[in-house]
């Protein structure tokens, strides 16, 4: 049965540990079964990898690892060796084996190995990442991998803002990997709006196994989707889980507004009724009459006037969590900051 998780794999702020922890037992009673933390935040799994963690954040990482398990969700972490050159592991491969054994000691049922968002277009491409799979699967860090590879859909501003990948690219990093290493894909867009079944078999047909989505269709992290809260649904269906091999939703970067996303994604997916926004509870007619402001006119559009009136409605609310978030984006917390994508 293809199985449907949750990756925290955003740009900008993350979802902080609390959140993180409290979330495990939520996601298990929407029927989710895995998370992994791949934040692009953490930048000892992405852009500092060859630095360790320090001692709280393992710590935290350990704690959260507990919390999944007690609820019964599968924990991964995904790791992007950035910028690693394997014609020179006799230097990195130290380095590589040290954050993969730090990994391992956290008895993950999941490893992601990611080489997304990294700069492309070289010849070898495949060849290149597919020895540093190779070195990575050697050390038998979780029962499962799944590989993101550098170009995860067609769509062309991979090429715009990558460089061109390689002809057979994808062809030729799947044909290289053990048929039971899984692959991402994120569907015809980085931010697909839906995922057509003759898409999926063909895509099925250039890997040579179903993929993982990376489903980033309630994700708010880059420049054009920071001014917005995506409630929902989604992209998903009941139809997805006889045509991939699972689902990742990668949602925004506000945890608690999350869960409205994520509930209704949940029951897309296993086919229940939509259930709107009642995952906010008390909080659910406001949000109901104010959803149209913060999914399609944005924090830009709303002006300083639109956000001092919205303030105004949700601001008598804001010992809840929700509302603390809806308030924390009016106030420019989650402006876009190109930094955050280094």
């Amino acid at each position: 049965m293809a199985e449907l998780g949750v990756i925290e794999g955003f740009f900008g702020r993350d979802w902080g540990w609390p959140a993180r922890a409290g979330l495990m037992p939520w996601l298990a009673g929407q029927g989710f079964s895995f998370y992994l933390y791949a934040p692009k935040s953490d930048r000892a799994l992405r852009m500092e990898w060859r630095r360790p963690w320090d001692a709280p954040v393992r710590a935290e990482l350990h704690a959260l690892r507990d919390a999944a398990r007690a609820a019964g969700i599968a924990f991964g972490v995904g790791v992007s060796p950035y910028e690693l050159d394997p014609d020179d592991f006799a230097a990195e491969r130290v380095l590589l084996d040290a954050k993969l054994d730090a990994i391992a000691a956290l008895e993950p049922d999941l490893l992601g190995l990611l080489f997304d968002d990294a700069p492309g277009g070289v010849p070898d491409l495949a060849a290149r990442h597919l020895a540093i799979a190779e070195a990575v699967l050697a050390r038998g860090v979780a029962p499962r991998t799944i590989v993101c590879p550098g170009y995860y859909s067609d769509d062309p501003i991979l090429t715009e803002v990558f460089g061109a990948p390689p002809p057979r690219y994808l062809e030729d990093l799947a044909a290289g990997l053990p048929e039971e290493v899984d692959l991402f894909w994120t569907g015809p867009k980085v931010i697909s709006e839906r995922y057509p079944a003759d898409h999926l078999a063909e895509v099925t047909r250039r890997i040579g196994r179903r993929p993982v989505l990376w489903d980033n269709a309630l994700s708010n992290d880059g420049r054009a989707r920071a001014p917005f809260l995506p409630l929902g649904p989604g992209a998903l269906g009941p139809d997805l889980p006889a045509q991939v091999a699972g689902v990742a939703v990668n949602p925004m970067n506000q945890p608690h507004l999350a869960r409205i996303a994520l509930s209704r994604a949940a029951a897309a997916w296993h086919g229940r009724l939509d259930p709107g926004f009642a995952e906010a509870g008390v909080l659910a007619p406001l949000i109901a009459e104010i959803a149209e402001a913060m999914t399609r006119t944005g924090y830009d559009a709303l002006g300083d006037a639109g956000r001092a009136a919205l303030r105004a409605r949700v601001e008598p609310h804001a010992a809840l969590p929700m509302a603390a978030e809806i308030l924390d984006w009016l106030d420019g917390g989650y402006v876009f900051d190109p930094a955050c994508l280094t």
